[in-house]
């Protein structure tokens, strides 16, 4: 069960909906088959399964012999799942340099050259996951948080969480942690990093807290999964205050 949800992960991570996900296992497992064949076993309904069988021939993973009505339908094999990968690579940076081109006009219509105040909010693993990346983008490179032990690990999968710290390292980002409990995760050797422990006799806090450049994201519990970001020079800074008081009287991990 393990393996079939890691398999489905990635192939979502891959931009395949959940339908297309369904209909390829189902179809790699039955091999040349009609649609009606593959939507049985996928659970999906025959229209459905047309629609989607199309959008997989779309992204190159399904091939098609026989006459228009009762065609036999082939998953490509796995393999072919590198090229929609290379593709999507492609894409992106096609995208990322059209964005260069445009972020100049992009910034001319907000002349401000104070931040404005908003604030964001993000549901789901894959909101969390954009938060935790708009940290490294950090202009400062420092990030303070406020980590109740209890729920940051819960929080990512442990994979991503490792694969963001190398990343944090490689940009030479600095951290400052308050931590609710002591973790045996604490205990890595960090250069970058500073962890203490708040005092015993002061209220865990229940969110994760984290402050950058002039932005404060705060992180729910694991069962709520949710986390929004409050941008503004006047926040950030009374939070950075407040932080820097717990800091003072917090014990070194």
């Amino acid at each position: 069960m393990r393996i079939q949800k890691e398999i489905r992960d990635v192939l979502r991570r891959l931009r395949l909906t959940e339908n297309e996900v369904a209909l390829y296992l189902a179809g790699l497992e039955l091999g040349s088959a009609k649609a009606s064949e593959i939507a049985k076993k996928a659970g999906v309904s025959r229209p459905l399964a047309y629609q989607t069988i199309s959008g997989l021939e779309e992204k190159g993973l399904v091939s098609k012999t026989g006459p228009r009505y009762g065609s036999m339908f082939t998953m490509e094999p796995p393999s072919r799942l590198k090229d929609l990968l290379s593709r999507e690579e492609r894409e992106i940076r096609m995208t990322a340099a059209k964005l260069e081109d445009v972020l100049p006009s992009l910034e001319s219509l907000n002349p401000s050259s104070s931040t404005p105040s908003r604030i964001r909010f993000y549901n789901g693993a894959e909101g969390l996951e954009n938060i935790a990346q708009d940290i490294l983008k950090s202009v400062t490179k420092e990030m303070l948080a406020l980590v109740p032990v209890e729920n940051i690990f819960e929080l990512f999968e442990k994979g991503s969480v490792s694969l963001w710290q190398r990343e944090r390292a490689k940009l030479g980002m600095r951290t400052r942690s308050l931590w609710s409990a002591y973790d045996k995760n604490l205990e890595s050797e960090d250069a970058l990093t500073e962890r203490r422990l708040i005092p015993q006799t002061m209220q865990p806090f229940a969110s994760t807290v984290v402050i950058y450049d002039t932005k404060v994201a705060v992180f729910s519990s694991p069962e709520k999964l949710f986390a929004f970001v409050v941008e503004s020079d006047e926040f950030s800074k009374t939070m950075r205050s407040v932080f820097e008081q717990l800091w003072s009287g917090a014990e070194a991990v």
